[in-house]
């Protein structure tokens, strides 16, 4: 050993500490050797600094050497390849970049150039989209779904009703309600009823005599014989157009027509009550 001072074998002591081997005399033909312990020709047995380990790295419980920790978290694609190295299956043909074929509805290939999106037309009306465009939503079974489509459903009833010669009341008077059920075909919106309703009254004027007819209390129609002998079945048929009625959704309900008599005077009577109650819903 230099400088020791010694001859043909150092009396120096040399001592092993922690993690350290000494082998060897110290003379010339036996020199000391200092080795990290266990490190079987300098080097340090994994296992013995296994709790170093940080995140991405593990020591393999069977060959005791370090490695790359693969995660076991769903859906991870890495693994260890044939040459030991980490592989990451690309999925796209040729080992490039992985790509999605759009089916109907799509577009993109999944690229970052090019990113799956929906297949949308330009908005081709000059109101706001944001305000006055429908919705998309998805189904039980994962489909997409529009809003439900518009409903339309026609309702009338008719009927006719005959009497033996009834005095026209001098004074307006409800004489009959005719109705028609109505059921809204939509089971989502409420449903707006366009209503068309008809009258007709026979009606029988000695001369002098008048007589008038009455819708929603309206007076429709007029009858006044200014002749010299009796006019029979004087009739005449009047409309009125009503869009004043909600249904609420899937709800049934009567709308009606209410028809009175009155003004009657000389002997007036009638004999005929004919009406028609038709009714349009439509639910958008």
């Amino acid at each position: 050993m230099g400088r020791c001072g010694c001859g043909s074998q150092c009396s120096c002591l040399v001592k092993a500490g922690t993690g350290v081997t000494v082998t060897g005399n110290g003379s010339a033909t036996d020199p000391y050797t200092v080795s990290v312990a266990g490190g079987g020709g300098g080097g340090v047995e994994c296992s013995a600094i296994s709790g170093c380990a940080g995140d991405g790295l593990e020591v393999d419980p069977a060959t005791g050497r370090w490695r790359v920790k693969i995660s076991g978290d769903e859906g991870n694609a890495a693994k260890l390849g044939g040459d030991g190295g980490i592989f990451a299956p690309a999925g796209g043909e040729g080992g490039g970049p992985a790509t999605v074929t759009a089916g109907p509805g799509l577009t993109g290939n999944g690229s970052a150039a090019t990113p799956v999106a929906a297949s949308v037309s330009d908005w081709p009306y000059t109101c706001e989209v944001d305000e006055q465009a429908g919705l998309v939503y998805v189904d039980s079974a994962g489909k997409l779904r529009s809003e439900p489509r518009g409903k339309i459903q026609y309702f009338t009833a008719s009927q006719q009703e005959t009497y033996e010669n009834v005095a026209v009341p001098a004074d307006e008077t409800l004489i009959v309600t005719r109705t028609v059920s109505v059921t809204n075909p939509d089971p989502c919106r409420d449903a707006l009823a366009i209503t068309m309703t008809e009258l007709d009254v026979d009606f029988n004027l000695p001369a002098g005599a008048a007589a008038s007819q009455y819708m929603y209390g309206e007076e429709m129609a007029r009858f006044v014989n200014n002749g010299s002998s009796i006019i029979r079945d004087a009739h005449v048929q009047t409309t009125k157009v009503l869009a004043n009625t909600t249904i609420p959704a899937g709800a049934t309900q009567d709308i009606g027509l209410t028809v009175s008599l009155g003004r009657g005077s000389g002997g007036a009577t009638y004999n005929r009550i004919q009406t028609h109650v038709r009714a349009v819903l439509i639910a958008l």
